[in-house]
This record gives C-alpha cells, structure tokens and sequence, in this order.
C-alpha cells in the first residue's frame, strides 16, 4: 500500500471560530492508481492534499497518514522536507504564482533537483532538457532559459510538471492542475498526465470539482463535501451507479451537448456551508431534496452497500441515511 490516511482531520483557529477544513478523512491508494478527489470549492479537497505535504502552517492535525510505511503527521521537519520532492510532489493549481517570475524556468527545476542531489552544473543542464522535452515543450535547448511570463498558461503548466516530475516521485499530487487553462489546453494536459502516470509508473493523486474531466482517466473516484468524503468508489460505479443526492446533483451540473441547448445549466441549490458553521447532522441536507429528520440530527457514516462499515479499498461506501434500496430506486427513476 503506497498511502493509508486513518481519521485524518485539519482545522484552523480564526477570529471568527475554528475552520474545520478536513474532518475524519480515511482512504487508500495503492502504487500506480489514479484516484479523483471531487467536490465544490471549499468542501476541502486542497487543504486535505497540503496536509499529505506537511504544507499547512499554523493548522491543527489528527490522525494518521502512511506513506510508504511511514507515518508522515509526526515526521521530524527535516525527513518530511527530504520527502517532499523526492516521493511526493505536487502540481498547485496556478503556474504563474507557482513560478518564481524573476528566475529563468530552467533554473528553478535545477533548484528543485539540487536541494536533494549533488549533481554539476552538466548533468543538471541535461536532465533539465529532458524533462522539458518529456513534458512536452518545443525547442527546450531554447524555451530553458526563459521566464514565466514569456510562456503560455499551457507552456507555463508543463513546467510546473516537468518540476515536479524532476526527482520521480512515487505520488503526484495535482490540485486542480486545469484550472486557469482553456478546454484544448485542459485536454491536452490532462493526456499528459495520463502517459507520465503509464511511463513512469506513479501514483496520481488528482484534485478537482470538475467531474466531467476525470471520467476517462481516475480509477477511482473520492467525493468531499464539507470537510468529509460522502461517497466513494471505482469509477464506473460513480458515474452509473451514484448513491448519494450531493453526487447525483454534481454529474447533473457537468455540461453535455443537452445541457447546452436548455437556457439555464443545471446546479445544485443553495451554497457549500461555511466551515465555521457546519450545519447539525448531515452537511448537504439544508441543500438535499430528500431529507429526513434523521438527516437533521445524526451524521451519517460511511457504509458499503451491504451496510457493513468501510473497510476495503476498492468497495463503494456512501454516507447517506436514506437506505441503499431507496437511493437505487430514486437514482434509476431520474435516469
């Protein structure tokens, strides 16, 4: 097992109260595996994955997080700091804050390499090379001495890859890796990630609230809402056979050539609750069109089909009070 995160929780003392940003999170990952974190902004897909970094300043931990074996929450400063780039690296979602605008982009992957490696000036030339041409970028004996801003958003994002990639980590953490880029671009990237998962046998760890992009590529898909997973499964179970309301209104929001011709997109009502102010019992139920009063007062836990508690990797669990009798027939009868 490359990850096992047990009862991982993050929070956050503001003025106002504490963000509880990540709540009793609990998942796998095996070596090689694509697994998809879903869900609107601020249901707490980003601080989860900076938690596995150790990038978190400031916030409260619990639980346990196994990587490799190690467990990664206690690790003393100096073995996390040696991990980070080494066996997990992580794409953020925006290239041109990433980038150091007054630094050469050529130089900021050789930095990258040498905070963990004694290599000359040479051999660091030549793998930076590579690394752009494995990327993708035209022309890197050129395009390695330029700045962030003389390149596309497109270009810009292969970069922060090509960096990433520069030590071949065992886990690739992509924290909405598409978002500032346009509908060519996103696919193109995308597909870029998918043949540096298969070439170099990684794992892929992908954050995003787009569930239209990760229907070809994730092999299993994580849905967050408020801090908490809701739903969890392969993929082809998430996209044929959801089981929770917040799921079935996230794939109802993903545009197709139907959707385009209506002249309202279909959303889910309401809004994500602050973290500050979870409301009582389930999350989603102020916004679920199947509440009951069980939904008000008791949180749900996640439960496989069967309604055994969560135990394997690959079962799909849901937490929902309606039963799974009730959530196939409502989800066969929209469909």
């Amino acid at each position: 097992m490359l990850v096992d995160v047990r009862n991982l929780s993050v929070s956050f003392a503001t003025r106002d109260g504490t963000v509880r940003a990540v709540d009793r999170v609990s998942f796998k990952m095996s070596e090689g595996e694509t697994l998809a974190v879903v869900g609107e902004s601020g249901s707490g897909k980003s601080v989860m994955c900076l938690s596995l970094m150790g990038l978190v300043p400031g916030a409260e931990r619990s639980g346990e997080v196994f990587f490799e074996g190690s467990e990664l929450l206690n690790l003393p400063k100096k073995a996390l700091q040696d991990l980070r780039g080494r066996r997990i690296s992580m794409i953020f979602q925006d290239p041109l804050s990433s980038l150091n605008p007054y630094r050469r982009v050529g130089w900021q992957i050789a930095e990258a390499i040498l905070v963990h490696e004694s290599r000359s000036k040479t051999a660091i030339r030549k793998r930076v090379l590579e690394l752009l041409g494995l990327v993708g970028i035209p022309q890197p004996a050129r395009r390695i001495d330029d700045y962030p801003h003389q390149l596309s958003g497109g270009m810009r994002q292969r970069v922060m890859i090509a960096l990433s990639l520069s030590l071949d980590p065992a886990l690739l953490i992509a924290d909405e890796p598409t978002t500032a880029l346009d509908v060519t671009v996103q696919a193109e990237i995308m597909e870029l990630l998918m043949r540096l998962r298969d070439e170099l046998g990684m794992a892929l760890l992908l954050v995003t609230h787009d569930l239209a992009l990760v229907a070809g590529v994730a092999d299993r898909i994580l849905v967050m809402y408020a801090g908490r997973i809701i739903e969890m499964g392969d993929r082809r179970t998430l996209y044929y056979a959801p089981e929770h309301p917040y799921t079935w209104g996230l794939l109802g929001s993903v545009v197709s050539t139907a959707s385009v011709r209506k002249q309202r997109l279909p959303s889910i009502a309401g809004q994500p609750p602050s973290l500050i102010h979870v409301p009582r019992g389930c999350a989603f139920h102020p916004r679920c069109g199947y509440v009951m009063e069980a939904c008000r007062n008791d949180v749900p836990e996640l439960r496989s089909d069967a309604g055994r508690d969560r135990e394997a990797m690959a079962e799909h669990v849901t937490a929902c009070h309606l039963s799974h009798e009730q959530r196939t027939q409502l989800w066969k009868k929209a469909h």
